[in-house]
């Protein structure tokens, strides 16, 4: 009869609103053999540029222009995925601030290829990964959503694109913070695979 041993050890963390969450399987034992296995740590964060230091904080972003502005570019920014497994979704929370009294749409878009750094357009085909209606004369807001979107581990993040439609002059000014949980992993992963 064989006997078998299993030690599971999760631990959550918030670092400066930036969530790193751990999970590891520490061992796997039997009456002959003891077996390691790696953990994991899912982790993910917006900010302006790729390149480090990592800012552990809320990606806040002021002066959004609208799709009907002149120069069409709102914000781009990274998603970066500093764990070690890929993300399927990213999780967050997006406040918005403005003094625009008509109602607008928050757009949150990625591209296929690359965003054109002057012009905010996409050198492929851009997907809206989230969408929502703000009311007319709603100064402050604050919203939850998911993005949809594969982050693997690597390098190379993932640039989107934050803007608002809806006309006028006005900026708006974005906070998202981002909430990374077991949900937005892909499931278990053979290591022989």
């Amino acid at each position: 009869m064989t006997c078998i041993s299993l030690t599971l050890v999760m631990i959550l963390g918030n670092e400066m609103h930036a969530t790193i969450a751990n999970a590891g399987l520490v061992s796997i034992s039997n009456s002959s053999n003891l077996t390691s296995i790696q953990s994991a740590r899912w982790s993910a964060l917006a900010q302006e540029d790729n390149t480090l230091p990592l800012a552990y904080e809320p990606y806040i972003k002021d002066g959004i222009k609208g799709s009907s502005s002149p120069s069409n570019t709102g914000s781009l920014f990274y998603l970066i995925n500093n764990g070690s497994i890929a993300l399927t979704s990213v999780s967050f929370t997006l406040k918005t601030e403005t003094n625009k009294t008509n109602s607008y749409v928050i757009n949150i878009a990625s591209c296929t290829v690359t965003w054109n750094q002057n012009s905010g357009n996409c050198g492929g085909t851009a997907t809206i990964l989230y969408t929502v209606t703000i009311p007319s004369n709603q100064a402050v807001t604050t919203n939850s959503g998911t993005l949809n979107i594969g982050v693997p581990v690597s390098s190379s993040n993932t640039q989107l694109r934050i803007q608002y439609d809806g006309g006028g002059s006005p900026t708006i000014k974005a906070t998202l913070d981002i909430k990374i949980s077991t949900a937005n992993i892909r499931g278990p992963i053979s290591p022989d695979s």
